[in-house]
């Protein structure tokens, strides 16, 4: 009979993938524990390689804003973007479904982008920042 660690399968590709997008998106192990409702013991052993359960699967993508078969097989369908928010759209039909730990996730992330974006341009950020102390500002 095969012991506990025997049975549990590792798959190092899958750990790299999560490693490495978690770094990209600078998301901590609490972040990812905190917005899929699972215990931060839990993803630590996901981060280690063990891959999570359908359901739990499917949140870790969303939260990671990775296309599920990328994140857990690294297939790539070149018909749909293995990032989920490479532009700059902000996810409204998504935000309403989700808790407010993913929708703040949700804003961050968007809000990275659009600074990246906009700093691409001459007088982007100026522009940006802006409109947003104006949007701010009235409210």
């Amino acid at each position: 009979m095969k012991n506990m660690k025997e049975s549990i399968s590792r798959d190092e590709d899958f750990a790299r993938r999560m490693r490495t997008i978690m770094g990209n998106r600078n998301l901590t192990l609490s972040d990812i524990a905190e917005a899929t409702g699972k215990a931060v013991s839990t993803v630590s052993t996901w981060k280690r390689g063990r891959k999570p359960r359908a359901k739990a699967a499917i949140a870790l993508a969303r939260v990671l804003n990775v296309d599920l078969d990328y994140l857990m097989h690294g297939k790539v369908d070149v018909r749909s973007p293995v990032f989920s928010n490479e532009n700059t759209s902000f996810n409204f039909h998504r935000a309403r479904k989700a808790t407010p730990n993913e929708v703040e996730l949700e804003i961050s992330v968007f809000m990275e982008r659009l600074i990246k974006k906009e700093s691409q341009k001459r007088g982007g950020l100026e522009k940006l920042f802006e409109k947003l102390k104006q949007l701010f500002c009235e409210v």
